[in-house]
C-alpha cells in the first residue's frame, strides 16, 4: 500500500500541479493512473518514485517501489553500460552477474555493453533504461506513459517482461489512453483537473469518467468556453458504479 497524506507540488511559478492528494493507492495490483494533459500523471509517478520531492504533505510507502521505468538520469555518462547496470545492480540489492545476464539475453547489447554510456544512442540508453528495470526486483513497477520501447518488433518483449514481473508484483501506469489501460491494468485512479481524483476499483468504471471528461473538455475547447475537467457532477459519477468507486477525501 501506498499513502499520500495532503501530498502537493507547485511549479516554481507557484501552481500546484498536485493539489492536496490525501488517498491509499494499492501496490499489488495493476493500477492506470488516467488524466488528461496537465493533470499531473508524469509528476505523481515522479512523487511515487522518490524522484521528486512534495512541497506539501508525506507520502508513505510500504512497498519495494521501482523508479520510473526507463529513468536514465540516474546513468553515469563517463562509465560504460556494463559499469552502469552492475552499479544499479548494488544499489538495489540484486546480484550484478545476474542482471547483466537478465539484460543481455533481453536485448541485443552485445556491442554497447563496453560502450561508455555517452556514446550510446539516446534509443539504446532507453532500451538498456527499461531492460534494467524489468531486471530488479520490485514489489511495485511505475511506467509513464509505456511498458518499453521501441519499434513493434519489441513490442512482446515488453509485454512478456511486463506479465513475468507483475504475476508476483504489482504496477502502476500512468497513460491518457484507454486502450494501455485495458491492455495492462485493473483498476484506476482518474485525475481531474478542478476537481478531486477519483479511484475505481473497477477498471471499465474509471475509464467511462475518463472518456467523459475528456469528451467534455473538447466540446468546451471546440465553443471556446473555459475547460473544466469536472465533467460529471457527483450524481452521474456514483451513476457509474457506487460500489466500485471511492472519492478521495478533501
Amino acid at each position: 500500500m501506498i499513502r499520500l497524506d495532503n501530498v502537493s507540488l507547485a511549479y516554481q511559478r507557484g501552481r500546484n500541479v498536485i493539489d492536496g492528494f490525501s488517498i491509499d493507492l494499492p501496490s499489488h495490483r495493476r493500477l492506470a493512473i488516467l488524466g488528461g494533459p496537465e493533470t499531473g500523471k508524469t509528476t505523481l509517478i515522479g512523487l511515487l518514485a522518490g524522484v521528486v520531492d512534495p512541497t506539501a504533505g508525506r507520502i508513505e510507502r510500504r512497498a519495494h517501489l521501482s523508479f520510473p521505468a526507463g529513468y536514465i538520469r540516474a546513468f553515469r555518462m563517463s562509465n560504460t553500460v556494463r559499469q552502469n547496470i552492475i552499479f544499479a545492480a548494488r544499489i538495489y540489492d540484486a546480484d550484478p552477474g545476474e542482471v547483466v545476464s537478465f539484460i543481455c539475453e533481453s536485448i541485443d547489447i552485445s556491442e554497447l555493453i563496453n560502450v561508455p554510456m555517452r556514446d550510446v544512442p539516446i534509443r539504446g540508453r532507453l532500451l538498456v533504461a527499461y531492460a534494467l528495470t524489468y531486471a530488479l526486483p520490485f514489489d511495485t513497477y511505475l511506467f509513464d506513459n509505456m511498458i518499453g520501447p521501441g519499434d513493434p518488433a519489441t513490442r512482446d518483449l515488453w509485454r512478456q517482461l511486463y506479465e513475468a514481473r507483475t504475476a508476483s508484483a504489482g504496477a502502476i501506469v500512468a497513460t491518457r489512453q484507454s486502450r494501455v489501460a485495458e491492455a495492462y491494468c485493473d483498476c484506476a485512479l482518474v485525475l481531474r483537473r478542478d476537481a478531486s481524483p477519483i479511484f475505481f476499483e473497477n477498471l471499465r468504471d474509471g475509464i467511462a469518467l475518463f472518456e467523459a471528461d475528456a469528451a467534455a473538455g473538447q466540446q468546451a475547447d471546440a465553443a471556446g468556453l473555459p475547460t473544466k475537467t469536472g465533467a460529471l457532477q457527483e450524481s452521474e459519477v456514483g451513476s457509474l458504479g457506487d460500489q466500485a468507486m471511492v472519492k478521495v477525501p478533501e
